[in-house]
């Protein structure tokens, strides 16, 4: 559970202040296809 959560924090700082939840669903989209968004 550590390991996910550090690399969500990883990810989550990248971006802007949105949530724990917000942030890991948008990061996921974004890197998978930037069209998504």
């Amino acid at each position: 559970h550590l390991a996910a959560w550090s690399d969500l924090l990883a990810q989550v700082a990248g971006l802007p202040p949105a949530g724990p939840g917000d942030a890991s669903v948008v990061t996921l989209p974004q890197r998978r296809g930037p069209q998504s968004r």
